[in-house]
């Protein structure tokens, strides 16, 4: 995990002063970070990084939302580190008064695994 669940709370409400909206059953995921230098010491070209299939979730749509109130689920939440498949996400820019901010948006049945760090 390379995102702190502070962080990644954090995030969200920038990303919600901002004005963004996510549509209905996405989420919002910032993927965590390739490793750069091999355990030998020798740095990695961006190009030959494996790309990590995981990441820390900084929205969620409102369907999803209000699925999980109304069925009393508590499953997927902000700042929450999750896996998702390689092929799944579409990249999309975020701009941000503290910068710009690229996360990764799927759909929430796209997600496999959900550690619950609480």
């Amino acid at each position: 995990m390379n995102l702190s669940k502070q962080d990644a709370l954090d995030l969200a409400a920038q990303i919600e002063a901002a004005g963004y909206k996510i549509a209905d059953k996405k989420i919002a995921v910032i993927r965590d970070v390739g490793e750069e230098v091999s355990k030998g010491g020798i740095v990695i070209p961006d190009t030959a990084q494996d790309v990590p299939l995981s990441g820390t979730v900084v929205m969620i749509g409102e369907t999803i939302l209000a699925k999980q109130k109304e069925m009393g689920l508590s499953a997927l939440r902000l700042g929450q580190w999750v896996t998702f498949s390689k092929y799944h996400g579409a990249k999309h820019h975020f701009k941000l008064p503290s910068g710009p901010l690229m996360v990764e948006v799927m759909h929430a049945a796209d997600i496999y695994i959900m550690l619950d760090s609480e």
